[in-house]
């Protein structure tokens, strides 16, 4: 059987349109002070409450920027409130119905990291948008070099942000096979690149020769 000797690997990879990166939030904390907003999770822990409601755990701030405390208790607004603001309204909330209540709040989860984490498609203009914190340029990068560009842009945001970036789909790489047709005309075929063809696998992925096909192939 025929083979291809002296195989090499490509150079370090460059993103570019259209390429879909993954970006993975590692670390993703907000500059202090920090106002909540819809879609935050916060974890809240209340001594003193009727024994068959017990208040623990996370809570999700719903649209209307309110947190849901069971049936007995109500609702509590505490969107645009930093945590020891949204603290003190839940207590002051859960007063109307306990007494003496003790309330700890904290923060789980900012609803930014859905923006950042995630499959993001790299456009035209060679950005990635990461929702409300803006667009960052990574065209012509490498991996580690695109990291260090979004981490740099999303501290203007957050304290000392971490993410993990890598290629989902290798969209804007391809090779192209043109085949001389004889009497009919030309043909070419785009290919995406893995990164482990050969001559050999570019000639069967457009079906190999026909009888009219030429001696004259081009990859």
């Amino acid at each position: 059987m025929p083979r291809e000797l002296s195989k090499t690997v490509l150079p370090t990879y460059a993103i570019e349109p259209p390429d879909i990166l993954v970006i993975e939030a590692i670390h993703i904390v907000p500059r202090s002070p920090y106002s909540l907003r819809t879609s935050d999770v916060v974890a809240i822990n209340v001594v003193g409450t009727l024994p068959d409601a017990p208040i623990s755990g996370a809570f999700i701030v719903q649209p209307g920027g309110i947190v849901n405390l069971g049936p007995p208790y109500g609702a509590a607004k505490i969107s645009g409130l930093t945590v020891d603001q949204a603290q003190e309204q839940i207590r002051r909330s859960l007063a109307l119905h306990i007494r003496d209540p003790i309330v700890s709040v904290s923060l789980v989860e900012i609803s930014g990291r859905q923006q950042i984490a995630g499959q993001h498609l790299v456009g035209p203009d060679g950005t990635v948008t990461l929702g409300s914190y803006g667009s960052v340029p990574v065209v012509g990068l490498t991996l580690f070099q695109a990291k260090q560009v979004i981490e740099r842009h999303l501290a203007n945001f957050l304290e000392n942000p971490e993410v993990a970036i890598d290629v989902f789909a290798y969209n804007s790489k391809v090779y192209y096979v043109v085949r001389e047709g004889a009497a009919l005309r030309d043909t070419v075929a785009r290919l995406p690149i893995t990164g482990n063809e050969t001559v050999l696998d570019a000639i069967s992925n457009v079906g190999g020769t026909t009888d009219l096909s030429s001696m004259r192939i081009w990859i």
